[in-house]
């Protein structure tokens, strides 16, 4: 009681009045937040979240606890959920498809639920076997329905409240408290680790400046196959020929989640590999397609936007004497935003057959853009085929028999010091655990050029 009465003193409690020696409180106001609970700016989103940030944020569900418990109890436990999520989240595509992805990792199926009233929720979290997974059910209610929105997040933690007995909400509210905060979490509370450091990892990320990366080539110089071995997903398709004909965008992630959300032109995906930052990759036709001249009108409208932090431009080895290059190359000279910084990618080191040296090849691309006006001009050497396929067997993926050939081939290529590119970068500022070949086909140094130039926060 005498707490109370200096919380009230102090103007802790909203609302309430001071009446002689007593205090008047007003039913119902929220609980102000434990003083001993030191907030973490950081970690709050003050902003309300788009709907192409929420589809780059990560699901907590690789290592979720209810995945231990039995079938009865995770159908109970996605009633709550998704009676809350329809209920305040009907309109909003990202938790509608989340709560899907619930049902398939945690139950292997997906199944029917209507919108059940309060009453019948209070009897099913009142259930031992649920209400011991009710910080863990906390937090998948209010991360589905109210993360990155701190007033739905105030609105929706009062209806959570009014879910438990009155014994209960003193605890839940400061479970609450300390969700969004960089507190340290009691043993009580320790059932719900996993989900509140995904909580805090995804809260870190949103708060990230987002840096954007535009990939521009002519067809068949390998943007699309750049941005799937970046990110470690063949999200987008790859050949010689028109792979890409819009715009494509590939976002990264908080962690991986082994979740790819496709959505219009839009795809979040995780990766692995290069895990610093909060990046934007956004794939662009090539320019030179003769079946296709409108593909040139949407990857320079594109440019003109300068909505892009960094382009890369990649050539292919074995055409740098191709006019279509100058062409484009002098439009984006000339239109690149100031702003933006150029990493000029050599690609296809590996099928070097028409010049006798990388040194040869590297020296004519530079003379090229030298004489284009292009000064100090950044070149990284790579060889993004080999680079997708020994990612992939870092990750543990299973090659086809034609890959496993030709990733055996790029082995004894690579091992080669004619070919090894390690010798064109920054050396690494610590030993890693990375395949060799990750190093000698240029794709992690490329990786630390981005880093560098792009601005590790």
């Amino acid at each position: 009681m005498h707490r109370v009465q200096v919380l009230c003193k102090n103007g802790r409690v909203e609302g309430a009045i001071r009446m002689g020696r007593t205090w008047t409180i007003p039913r119902g106001p929220p609980k102000p937040i434990d003083g001993r609970i030191k907030i973490c700016k950081e970690q709050i989103i003050t902003r309300v979240m788009d709907m192409e940030e929420l589809y780059c944020l990560s699901l907590p569900l690789a290592d979720h606890p209810l995945k231990e418990a039995k079938d009865e109890v995770k159908k109970n436990y996605l009633i709550v959920l998704s009676t809350f999520v329809k209920r305040y989240s009907a309109n909003n595509r990202w938790a509608i498809d989340a709560l899907d992805e619930y049902a398939k990792h945690l139950l292997h199926q997906t199944f029917p639920i209507e919108i059940q009233n309060d009453e019948v929720l209070k009897g099913l979290v009142k259930k031992r076997a649920l209400f011991g997974y009710r910080y863990n059910l906390i937090c998948d209610i209010l991360f589905l329905t109210a993360f990155g929105n701190a007033e739905r997040l105030s609105e929706i933690s009062n209806e959570v409240l009014g879910l438990f007995h009155q014994r209960h909400k003193n605890m839940i509210q400061h479970f609450i408290d300390i969700l969004i905060s960089n507190a340290y979490f009691r043993k009580k509370y320790r059932t719900a680790n996993y989900l509140v450091d995904c909580w805090r990892m995804n809260a870190d990320f949103a708060n990230l400046p987002e840096k954007k990366i535009i990939v521009t080539a002519t067809m068949s110089a390998g943007k699309s196959t750049l941005i799937n071995t970046l990110i470690g997903v063949d999200l987008f398709e790859t050949g010689n020929r028109a792979s890409t004909d819009k715009i494509q965008f590939a976002c990264n992630k908080p962690f991986d989640d082994r979740i790819v959300f496709q959505k219009g032109k839009t795809s979040a995906v995780f990766a692995k590999t290069f895990e610093f930052g909060r990046y934007r990759f956004i794939d662009t036709p090539g320019v030179n397609s003769g079946k296709h001249p409108e593909h040139q009108k949407i990857t320079r409208a594109e440019i003109l936007r300068g909505n892009f932090d960094v382009l890369l431009y990649v050539f292919n080895a074995n055409q740098l004497d191709v006019n279509d290059d100058d062409t484009h190359l002098r439009f984006v000279i000339k239109k690149l935003p100031k702003k933006a910084q150029t990493l000029f990618i050599l690609n296809k080191l590996d099928d070097n057959g028409k010049n006798d040296s990388i040194n040869e090849s590297l020296a004519l691309l530079q003379k090229n853009l030298l004489s284009l006006g292009v000064k100090n001009p950044i070149i990284c050497p790579v060889s993004m085929k080999a680079g997708r396929l020994a990612k992939k067997i870092a990750n543990n993926e299973k090659l086809d028999k034609k890959d496993e050939r030709q990733f055996n081939a790029f082995l004894e290529e690579f091992s080669s010091p004619q070919f090894d590119l390690t010798g064109y970068y920054t050396p690494p500022v610590q030993e890693t655990n990375n395949l060799p070949i990750l190093e000698k086909c240029g794709i992690l140094g490329l990786e630390r050029t981005l880093i560098e130039i792009g601005g590790k926060k």
